[in-house]
């Protein structure tokens, strides 16, 4: 049933109400079930992942004991062979892996808005929205999703930087690592056109919310310090342009959800999207890993691993939260908090190892449960229902921790487009928020 959990994780919002599919599976053989738990599609696969926005799903059947992948539309209908060794999809785009002409295993892809289809000729395929980055021996570029005409040559060798689209924009690096040339950062608008940034300032990273982090460097001086492992000062920009913050911060994080992190002497703080500077820089956190200095509702968890503390702040940097790690209680642990403004704690004591939930609102912190869950998933919600696991079983709760559907299933993952994937006693079921079993596994 491992299977069932990753299909039903990726089952797209796009498609709910009366219009969802769901895969199903019977006597080991996959198809889809309507919302109302009637078969629409026979099962007749032996892969079968949920339909994307696009109405296609990507199917599969053995063949000399491997899977061979393609795609089919909503009636059933098969739009791709079953013939590749590997097929997914992004923004209508899929990625497919099989043999070319002469039998070499490459990389092309298929367009479900117009229907282009790129045989495999690459030996590796980079999924945007509307360029798609290819590569060919160590050099990249970008074709065309609608017609896969070239729109940047296949000629630039790999670089430290990560390269692709974000928000139409294209952020590229040229150059090498061996030292040979400078690597030249650039931003690249629909139109393939530089933003026009002032002398001496480089886009270093992602176009996000409109606007893009800076640095203050030639090409030449970012050779020097890719190869000593430092970074030249950086700030903020318009992507027309616009700077919005000179480069004056030791590192710049792209935006995430209007905030913009930035560090300074270490110490992380937080500028708005017009670079203004709303939290200072004064949080001991390491950019990267989980980003638990993102905003993904209206609050913050600032995890400060070397002063042994948890702050919580808002969106105009008040501390509504501050906590010691370490207490008569044992260790606490924190969750980054969700865009419901939720998050989940528990005390590390005498082997004990329960959750509660925690919720912000209106500057202030709310503890919603005591530590009574083995697990929350509070990221998996939909309209207001978790599944949360306690004694062994999961049910679930509703945003104050209370149940909804007490505890009677082995395993879920959630309710998606109003129906929930459950497992009891090694079968697999659908029901509704009311609990009502919808579909039923069947096996001989």
């Amino acid at each position: 049933m491992v299977i069932f959990l990753v299909y039903m994780a990726t089952i797209s919002a796009a498609l709910a109400g009366e219009d969802a599919l769901y895969p199903i599976l019977e006597n080991d053989l996959w198809g889809y079930m309507n919302r109302q738990g009637e078969t629409v599609i026979e099962p007749q696969y032996d892969l079968a992942e949920p339909f994307g926005e696009d109405g296609f799903a990507v199917v599969g059947k053995k063949e000399n004991r491997k899977v061979r992948c393609g795609l089919i539309d909503r009636e059933g209908n098969t739009v791709l062979p079953l013939i590749y060794i590997d097929l997914f999809g992004e923004n209508g785009v899929y990625n497919l892996t099989g043999p070319d002409e002469n039998g070499q295993i490459q990389e092309g892809f298929y367009n479900t808005r117009n229907g282009f289809f790129q045989p495999p000729v690459y030996d590796e395929v980079y999924l945007n929205e509307h360029f798609v980055q290819v590569v060919i021996g160590n050099n990249y570029g970008f074709v065309r999703c609608e017609n896969g005409e070239i729109a940047i040559e296949v000629e630039h060798p790999w670089t430290p930087y990560e390269v692709g689209e974000q928000e139409g924009y294209l952020f590229l690096t040229e150059g090498s690592e061996s030292g040979e040339e400078g690597i030249t950062c650039r931003l690249l608008d629909e139109n393939l056109q530089d933003i026009p940034l002032p002398e001496g300032l480089m886009p270093m990273g992602w176009a996000k919310d409109g606007v893009v982090p800076v640095e203050n460097v030639s090409p030449e001086e970012n050779e020097q310090n890719v190869s000593a492992g430092v970074h030249m000062e950086m700030g903020l920009a318009r992507v027309d342009g616009t700077v919005l913050h000179e480069a004056e911060f030791d590192y710049v994080h792209e935006a995430h959800n209007g905030v913009v992190p930035f560090w300074e002497n270490d110490l992380c703080g937080h500028m708005d999207l017009e670079g203004n500077v709303i939290v200072p820089a004064k949080y001991e956190v390491m950019a990267g890993g989980w980003p638990g200095y993102w905003f993904y509702g209206d609050y913050a968890l600032i995890d400060e691993e070397d002063r042994y503390r948890y702050v919580v702040i808002d969106r105009q940097g008040n501390e509504v939260f501050v906590a010691d790690r370490f207490t008569d209680q044992g260790m606490l642990c924190m969750e980054v908090i969700t865009e419901d403004n939720l998050t989940e704690y528990s005390w590390y004591a005498d082997d004990s190892n329960l959750s509660g939930l925690m919720k912000f609102e209106d500057g202030q912190a709310r503890y919603l449960t005591e530590p009574i869950f083995e697990s929350v998933h509070l990221w998996n919600g939909e309209d207001g229902l978790y599944p949360a696991k306690q004694n062994g079983l999961y049910g679930f709760i509703d945003e104050n921790g209370q149940w909804v559907l007490e505890p009677e299933w082995d395993d879920t993952y959630g309710f998606e487009n109003g129906l929930a994937w459950v497992e009891k006693d090694c079968k697999a079921a659908y029901i509704d928020r009311e609990g009502n079993v919808v579909w039923q596994e069947t096996r001989e």
